[in-house]
This record gives structure tokens, sequence and C-alpha cells, in this order.
């Protein structure tokens, strides 16, 4: 009894190739069909663009505001959007405004990024800027932040203001006290007169050191409630998100090249048979 000798690999894989390359013109066409099918349905589709904005939250608003989940419910509230949709003039319904519009946080800051989609560009943006202008006005309201840093940054200015008297008083005493120095003139009341302008130059000194312990404490109360503000504005998107016109003819390039080869390598028995 003859025992069938195994097929040897690399005279399979000769075989292989040499049936790839006598078909290869089935391999272009597919490649060729499938790539201008992606085109023209790439072409045919509606171009989306993407506008993003990002938001530096105060430390109160982060604290409201913690989650994207609860960022999306606040920026896609009916009442929100509707005036969004008059401002803009836009030709959208709330519904449709809704699904373009998405919030996220950045992760490990204090920063929303919101995004804005739509078919034209310079709209996007135009709703991305509104949208940010109009979110931080309603969070300041809603975590009363302008109340509070109007009220700091005042105390703020007088404290500055305070400041600057108080210098200009000390360099008041001290130019009297080299007057006075340069009369050389002796006696009790001279004496005194030194005693009371160094007693008061001592006080002056002391309450602006003071005042700029206070003006550093407020400072640093300031830059942690930093009011919600936004960022930089958005910017007008140069290509669009959708559809990825240039992936998607690779991939169906890719597709057919994979597709040509399996048929040529499965056409292969069909001949043997033959």
């Amino acid at each position: 009894m003859n025992k069938e000798t195994p097929p040897d690999v690399s005279t399979e894989l000769a075989e292989y190739t040499k049936a790839v390359g006598a078909r290869k013109w089935i391999i272009m066409v597919f490649m060729v069909t499938a790539g201008v099918t992606a085109l023209l349905v790439s072409l045919w589709q509606t171009p989306v663009f993407q506008s993003s904005i990002t938001i530096a939250l105060s430390q109160r608003a982060s604290q409201l505001f913690n989650t994207p989940t609860t960022i999306n419910q606040f920026l896609v509230h009916r009442s929100f959007l509707e005036n969004i949709i008059t401002e803009a003039d836009l030709p959208h319904s709330v519904a449709v405004l809704r699904r373009r519009v998405h919030a996220e946080n950045i992760s490990g800051s204090a920063q929303v990024l919101i995004n804005v989609t739509d078919p034209q560009p310079q709209r996007a943006k135009k709703i991305a800027d509104l949208i940010a202008v109009k979110f931080v006005s309603k969070i300041e309201r809603t975590v009363g932040d302008v109340k509070i840093n109007k009220t700091r940054r005042k105390r703020s200015r007088d404290i500055s203001s305070a400041m600057k008297k108080f210098t200009k008083e000390i360099g008041e005493v001290k130019a009297e006290l080299v007057k006075f120095n340069q009369q050389k003139s002796d006696g009790p009341e001279t004496a005194l007169y030194t005693l009371g302008l160094n007693q008061r130059l001592d006080d002056l000194e002391g309450n602006r050191i003071a005042l700029q312990d206070q003006a550093f404490e407020l400072n640093i109360i300031l830059e942690k409630e930093m009011s919600t503000q936004i960022v930089s504005p958005a910017s007008k998107p140069v290509s669009p998100i959708f559809p990825q016109t240039k992936r998607n003819v690779a991939v169906a390039g890719i597709a057919a090249l994979i597709a040509g080869v399996g048929l040529a390598i499965a056409i292969k028995p069909i001949d043997k048979e033959v």
C-alpha cells in the first residue's frame, strides 16, 4: 500500500503566488472599484465640521459640575438651547442642536471642553463661541461667582490704594527727616520732633507690611477661586471630522486587496479540477 507524499510547502506557496500573479487584474479591479466607490460615497455625504472651546471652571463651579453628565445636562437644557438658536439665528430645532453639542472634562484639570458640530465651519465656530459665553454667564449666576469675586476684587483695590497712600506718606516723612537733620539743630525739642517722625515712620511701615500680607493672602484666594472664564475662543475648523475620505478610501483599498487575493487563491483549485 503506497503512502501519499505530503505536499511540499514551498511548492504550494509558489503555486499560490503564481496564481495571484496570473490573476492580478482581478485584484486591481477590486481595489479600483472599492476605492472609487468609497470616494464617491464620501463625497456624497454631508461634511461635518467640529469647533471646540475650552472653559476654566472656578473652584465652586468645578464642585458643582464635576462630571461630564452634569455639564451636558446643563448645556442641552431646552431654554438654554432656545436662547442660542434665537441669538445666533440658527436654522436648527432644539433636538438637532442638542445632538450637535457635547462637553467633556479635561483630565487632571478644572477645565471643560465644549465641542460643537455643524455642516458649516464658520457656523460651528459661531455656535461654540456663543454657547461658551452663555455657559459662563449662567454658571456665574448659578454659583454666585460674580458677587463673590466683585467683593474680593474691590477689597484688593482698596488694599492697593491704601498701600500707595502709606508709601507716599513714608516718602514724605523720610524727606522731612532728611531735611530736618540737615539743619543740625540741637535741643530737647529737636530730639522730641525727630523721635516723633521716626515713630510715625515705623507706624507707616508696619501698616504697609500688614497690608502687603493681606494683599498676598487675598491674591491666593482670588487665584484659587478664580471666576469661570473662557480660556481661548473657538477656532474655525479647517477640515471635516466626517466623512474621513482618505481613511475610507484606504480601508476600502486594503479590504479589496485582501478579497482579491483570496478570490485568486480560491480559483486555483477550480482550475486544477477543470
